[in-house]
């Protein structure tokens, strides 16, 4: 039994070594630093036979491992100050192991942390450039408003097919490394599910090839360099003749580039990108949706277009050009708070976004509605009244502001709100529905009646209010036509 089970020790060590030899070859031929694969190699292996205790050189590297896995424990437990704090620890004992300025960068980039993830991954870019640091340098950069240093970054993401192929190696070692330790010891496992790095090979041949331009041309426009990135996107090929890029066509970019496109090369045949500005801003991006709606405003031909562009300019946006880091630490905060579940955290970061632009009124709606969703009513109330003095006719927070009141049976404050939120959109059905029941609460029936009435013949699908206006009057919804949007 002894035997046997020696000789399978040996097995999956034979296997581990010859995976790591056969990763360290390959990182040799795309060009990695022998310190960095040293450290890599230390760390690893050091994870798994105590090869520290005997060799001293690898002792830091192997406790900066053991920091690397601390710190995604922390991760995995939604604890990201603590697991930055690891990370952390881990570039101070191999300031050669990229994969601790890596999580270092991705980590800081999640809290908003902006500057120390840029600085963590032109670190590692400076070990072993690569496509996957050259987007991290981006990401951090956009967010500072060093747009100059992120278009840099990408263009150099862009690279030709074998610095893909590199980057693309070396990002699936890094995955083989990391993965080996967990599983080493079934080698059929070890193979199959580490040798999975394969896909991050494909993925990062693709991420370079299709996403990284779009990013750049998105970027010079925001920037104000039309000119440039016009001439940008006739190197990619994606000015064409004959291509309407408002309608289906076959050049391979995305709806936002499309739009974009149509702004420069088809300004009155461009009416699509308001559209896409309502997504830029749903997404978290105010400064793109704004700019957009500008052009739209001044450029469109048709007089519905126009107005349509300035209601969702004076109701869903800031009245200003909100900084690039205060936009970038709302949407970091949107993501801890409903990606990540660290509702926390979240309120840090949507507090320097507040710090950042005190005008801007996306983060004390964020806010707002944390509170809301832990029945916090009051704490919301305080906050979305913050966010009307930033904004006043900011509909998200006018319609949250009225739910909130309701929550707080401060029925009287609720109409109010409601009310002011339908004159902005008197065809939303279960607006009028809100309104009908809070006078329902204060006993006004006969109003609550005609809201409900209205709510009904606008959406005929709410089955809540249709049964209680039946029990009441036998209202019947094909009476009466609603009144016409006006957005």
């Amino acid at each position: 039994m002894a035997a046997r089970a020696a000789r399978h020790g040996a097995r999956v060590v034979v296997v581990l070594i010859a995976g790591v030899g056969l990763f360290l070859v390959l990182l040799v031929a795309t060009g990695v630093p022998v310190a960095q694969i040293k450290g890599t190699a230390c760390g690893t292996l050091g994870a798994v036979v105590a090869l520290d205790r005997v060799v001293p050189a690898c002792i830091p590297p192997a406790r900066a491992n053991r920091a690397l896995a601390a710190g995604r424990t922390a991760a995995q437990r939604r604890a990201f100050q603590e697991a930055l704090g690891h990370y952390r620890a881990a570039v101070v004992d191999a300031p050669g192991l990229r994969p601790a300025h890596i999580a270092r960068g991705d980590m800081a980039h999640t809290l908003g942390e902006y500057e120390e993830a840029l600085s963590a991954f032109q670190q590692a870019a400076a070990i072993a450039p690569s496509a996957d640091t050259a987007v991290g340098i981006a990401a951090a950069a956009e967010r500072l408003g060093r747009l100059d240093v992120a278009v840099q970054a990408l263009e150099s993401a862009s690279a030709r097919w074998r610095q893909q192929a590199g980057a693309a190696a070396r990002a699936a070692a890094t995955n083989f490394l990391a993965c080996a330790p967990a599983n080493w010891k079934n080698p059929a496992q070890l193979w199959q599910t580490c040798f999975g790095s394969r896909d991050a090979y494909a993925y990062s041949v693709d991420a370079s090839r299709e996403l990284v331009p779009r990013w750049v041309f998105r970027l010079l426009i925001e920037d104000g360099q039309r000119d440039r990135a016009l001439a940008f996107a006739r190197d990619r090929g994606w000015v064409r003749d004959g291509v309407d890029y408002c309608a289906q066509h076959t050049v391979p970019i995305d709806a936002e580039t499309s739009a974009l496109l149509a702004m420069l090369t088809q300004p009155e045949r461009a009416d699509c990108a308001v559209e896409t500005a309502t997504n830029i801003a749903d997404e978290g991006g105010a400064r793109l949706a704004r700019l957009i709606l500008l052009d739209r405003i001044a450029n469109a031909k048709d007089a519905a277009t126009r107005e349509h562009a300035e209601h969702i300019m004076r109701h869903r946006l800031p009245d200003h050009d909100v900084p690039r880091v205060a936009e970038g630490l709302n949407a970091a905060g949107w993501r801890l708070q409903h990606v990540h579940d660290a509702s926390d955290e979240a309120l840090v970061v949507y507090q320097k976004a507040i710090d950042a632009d005190a005008r801007f009124p996306w983060p004390y709606h964020n806010i707002a509605r944390l509170y809301m969703g832990r029945a916090d009513y009051e704490q919301a109330r305080a906050w979305l009244e913050r966010a009307l003095v930033a904004a006043p006719e900011y509909w998200p927070a006018l319609y949250s502001y009225a739910v909130t009141n309701a929550n707080l049976k401060r029925w009287p404050d609720a109409l109010v709100a409601y009310r002011r939120a339908a004159t902005i959109t008197p065809d939303d059905a279960r607006l009028h529905a809100n309104i009908g029941w809070t006078l329902v609460e204060l006993g006004r029936q006969a109003e609550a009646e005609r809201e409900l009435q209205l709510s009904v013949r606008l959406d005929p699908s709410l089955h809540a209010e249709r049964a209680y206006l039946n029990s009441r009057s036998g209202f019947d919804p094909r009476i009466a036509t609603p009144p016409a949007s006006s957005r």
